[in-house]
């Protein structure tokens, strides 16, 4: 008995839309694939990143620290975050504070007035949704670039402190040392391996040089820290 061509005809037109999702499916995979590459590669393949570099640096002598926001600038990774505290020393408390800018770890430990040992830490690597959010998420994904003698800069309560690095190295994660008081005013800071969080930590260690001032003109220069 021979099939109504209606029939036919939803066959066939059945057969063309599994068809197109066929084609469609892979397609659809293959650009995901794409997308998520980008993503994952965008902190490395920044186009303006040269430019940040520079704006970065320029911003430690023509803008001015505020009192209320504690802040570390690093021109040679493009860094200009603020610090932040966790609200305890519980694990989710410090995913919280990592999401929000530079972590504090051990406060207690020193700061850039009093001295000790003001130990910062943030994220190596963490993917977002776009590479704009990735790459903001990755604020130390460039930590390669530092060198000894290179400098970094802290605002701390409206004062914009100057260190210069002495010692670059890699720790293990129980490496909790790195994070001890220190007689003499130092920075510590460090993110995890792009391995992961059980991977070496890399660590540059620097010393408080000064202090960036400006005088009635506005010229900036480095003083020597009492």
């Amino acid at each position: 008995m021979e099939e109504p061509k209606d029939s036919n005809k939803k066959k066939n037109k059945f057969s063309k839309v599994v068809a197109f999702f066929c084609y469609l499916i892979p397609i659809c995979g293959l650009l995901a694939g794409i997308y998520m590459l980008v993503n994952i590669l965008s902190p490395n393949i920044e186009i303006n990143y040269p430019a940040r570099q520079e704006e970065t640096l320029k911003k430690t002598t023509t803008i001015r620290p505020e009192l209320s926001v504690n802040k570390i600038i690093i021109p040679q990774m493009a860094v200009d975050l603020p610090i932040v505290i966790a609200s305890d020393n519980s694990y989710k408390a410090e995913l919280i504070a990592l999401d929000k800018g530079v972590l504090n770890r051990v406060p207690k430990n020193g700061n850039p007035k009093d001295g000790g040992n003001y130990v910062l830490a943030a994220h190596r690597f963490d993917i977002g949704w776009t590479p704009e959010i990735t790459r903001a998420k990755s604020p130390f994904y460039h930590i390669e670039n530092m060198k000894v003698k290179d400098r970094v800069y802290v605002d701390y309560e409206g004062i914009r402190y100057v260190y210069e690095i002495d010692e670059i190295k890699s720790v293990r994660p129980n490496a909790v040392e790195i994070e001890a008081r220190t007689k003499d005013k130092r920075l510590t800071v460090y993110t995890c391996d792009l391995a992961g969080a059980d991977a070496d930590r890399h660590v540059f260690f620097a010393k408080q040089i000064g202090k960036i001032t400006w005088n009635d003109k506005g010229e900036a220069k480095v003083a020597n820290v009492e």
